[in-house]
């Protein structure tokens, strides 16, 4: 039932009562009429373009930021799909701004119309900075985006400065257009009442229908009202989950304020909706975002004390292998040195028998000359004793003396020939021989001489068989074919003085060979030893750097993973609380138990005051004073004195280990 219709209803029943309270009241109606249509020209004003207006502005509004939030994810992360998201919104930015335009332009609102133009002309530069910010982070690094960001921020600012003026101006207007149409009820109402008292008035016996048509109008449009005002309320303090009182199904002067009504608290919740979605979203990315960048920290954690480890053990096994080589090449030089010793003493050695064998040369040759010289004579008393054959038949007796002296050479002869044949032995044994070269010298030397003291006696005795003359002609004849054989053994002696010869040159020349190839032996083994001696040197640099670098490469994952776990305010928040401890401990280890300091603790793991030798893969359990017993862990680092271990988190109890941990903390806090 409209207002409308229990008015006329009311002035109907009034004329059955009173023809001339009728021609009144009808004149009322008529006074009412225009104010109503003004009613429901705001009305509709309102619900089909203030509100609308209002709500496409908060629209750009929302797709701004949004387009700001993806382009400053874009610089962050480097990410495409936050640029695609961006894109979208620009999208939704283009058909509101158009939406609102459209809407000012009906309502004939120019100002509204350039403002929106405004903020058209400064969004694509707005967007074109955006992008380029992120590029420039993705391509170019901090340093490039940062530049750009501060234009970027500052077009951001202009761009929500106008859209809050011009939100700021439909809104008032929106209250205005609420006020006015308020106030056109209001009257209305007033206008109602007046007709109410004029009817009671002027007619007695339409004052009972009149009270009735008076109370059924009051209530009725006080409840519309009453409830308008509401819905109203409601609407404007953003309780768009309230019951509205006015139904939008109504078919009355309220029924488009209500449906008005509707829209606004639907597009309000859409917007309310959205923006705790966008929140939401937010909230789980950042999650997401902290999540990645913990597990990122303990994998690069883990990777990077796994290479480590593994370089420090290579370096470990390099450090072992440079002592080695150390070692090595001080033995090198130690077995140099005796090669060295041995190399002088051979080349004295060599020098020696070179000297020995040059002294046997010469007595050989002498020898040789000495032998020569008496196979000549030897040819002179032929000749002579050709001459005299005939004159030395009376020397008989002197021949006899002559053949013993010959058989005294030919016995010195032979010893001659022996004594060579042991010089030529003495040569092929070459060697320790030096002292045999020179007895057999001196021997054959002394033969020789023999040899010539022989020989002259044959030469005197010749010269006094020339004063017998013939009569020893044929004991001259004997003595021919006996100097003849002597002539035939001191030939062979010549020959055999002159191999010995050629063999002592030969055994001279070798001598002189491994004497130079000991000579060359001494110098090459003195540089062998000062080269052994430098690669010493450097093999103990090459040590004492492995040393150095293994102690570097300590550092440098100790520093590394702190790098990374304060890298970020996420990744340096631990999962796990951790706890300062000045404790005394008993850490049970693989060779035994020792007492220690528990320096701090958490639910995962603590370190405590232990030195350890890093190579060893050291398991143990862990007892403190208000603890449970026993907690098995794993060493993970040693360094100045310091463990760090991991609980073996399927053996121990983590409520009790919270508790304790919960109770420090509560101390530390209290103290």
């Amino acid at each position: 039932m409209s207002l409308r219709g229990l008015i006329l209803g009311g002035f109907a029943a009034c004329i059955l009562v009173i023809v001339g309270l009728s021609a009144l009241t009808l004149s009322s109606v008529s006074s009412q009429t225009g104010p109503i249509d003004d009613i429901e020209s705001r009305a509709d004003r309102v619900a089909n373009n203030t509100i609308p207006l209002l709500l496409a502005i908060k629209d750009i509004r929302l797709d701004i930021i949004q387009v700001q939030q993806f382009l400053t994810d874009a610089s962050a992360t480097g990410n495409d799909e936050a640029l695609a998201e961006a894109d979208e919104w620009v999208a939704r930015f283009n058909e509101h701004l158009d939406t609102a335009k459209g809407l000012a332009e009906r309502m004939g609102l120019e100002d509204h119309v350039n403002t929106l133009e405004r903020i058209e002309g400064v969004f694509p530069p707005f967007l074109r900075n955006g992008k380029a910010m992120a590029k420039a982070y993705k391509e170019k690094g901090r340093d490039a985006g940062n530049a750009l960001m501060e234009n970027f921020d500052e077009l951001a600012v202009i761009l929500l400065q106008r859209l809050d003026e011009i939100t700021e101006v439909v809104s008032n207007q929106t209250w205005e257009e609420m006020g006015a149409l308020l106030e056109h009820t209001q009257a209305v109402h007033d206008s109602n009442q007046t007709l109410i008292r004029w009817q009671m008035a002027l007619s007695a016996l339409a004052s009972l229908a009149a009270l009735v048509i008076a109370v059924l109008i009051g209530t009725f449009a006080g409840r519309a009202f009453a409830a308008l005002h509401k819905d109203v309320d409601d609407a404007l303090a953003d309780r768009f989950d309230a019951i509205p009182a006015l139904s939008p199904d109504r078919k009355d002067e309220f029924g488009p304020i209500a449906r008005a009504l509707a829209l606004f608290r639907q597009r309000g919740s859409e917007v309310a909706a959205m923006q705790a979605e966008r929140e939401r979203a937010a909230l789980e990315a950042e999650e997401a975002r902290k999540t990645a960048l913990r597990n990122m920290a303990d994998t690069v954690e883990v990777e990077t004390t796994a290479a480590v480890e593994r370089v420090a053990g290579e370096g470990t096994r390099v450090a072992k292998a440079a002592a080695a080589m150390a070692g090595s090449a001080v033995s090198v030089g130690t077995h140099s040195q005796t090669v060295a010793n041995a190399a002088e003493h051979a080349l004295a050695n060599a020098q020696t028998v070179a000297g020995a064998a040059e002294q046997l040369s010469a007595s050989i040759r002498e020898i040789a000359s000495r032998v020569e010289t008496s196979t000549q004579m030897v040819e002179d008393v032929v000749d002579t004793g050709q001459q005299a054959g005939e004159t030395v038949v009376s020397l008989t007796q002197a021949m006899e003396r002559i053949g013993d002296v010959a058989g005294l050479i030919g016995d010195i002869a032979r010893r001659t020939h022996m004594l060579a044949l042991n010089a030529t032995i003495e040569a092929q044994r070459a060697g320790v021989a030096g002292k045999g070269f020179a007895v057999v010298a001196d021997e054959v030397k002394h033969l020789a001489e023999q040899t010539g003291k022989s020989t002259e006696e044959i030469a005197r005795q010749i010269g006094e068989l020339r004063s017998v003359g013939t009569k020893v002609a044929s004991e001259i004849d004997e003595m021919l074919a006996a100097i003849t054989q002597i002539s035939s053994v001191s030939g062979s002696i010549a020959a055999a003085v002159q191999e010995q010869d050629a063999a002592t040159q030969e055994i001279v020349r070798n001598v002189v060979e491994t004497s130079d190839a000991a000579r060359e032996v001494s110098d090459h083994i003195g540089e062998v030893a000062t080269e052994a001696s430098r690669t010493g040197e450097r093999a103990t640099e090459v040590q004492a750097l492995l040393e150095a670098m293994t102690a570097e490469i300590v550092d440098l994952r100790r520093m590394l993973n702190a790098a990374v776990r304060t890298a970020t305010p996420e990744v340096n928040r631990r999962r796990n609380p951790r706890i300062n401890l000045d404790s005394s401990a008993v850490v049970e280890l693989n060779n035994g138990t020792v007492s220690t300091k528990m320096l701090d603790i958490s639910l995962c793991g603590g370190q405590f005051e232990l030195d350890i030798d890093e190579d060893m893969a050291v398991h143990g359990q862990l007892q403190v004073d208000g603890l449970p017993p026993a907690i098995p862990f794993e060493v993970v680092e040693v360094h100045q004195g310091r463990a760090r271990i991991r609980f073996d988190e399927s053996a121990i109890d983590k409520e009790a280990l919270a508790r304790f941990i919960a109770e420090h903390h509560r101390q530390r806090r209290t103290a």
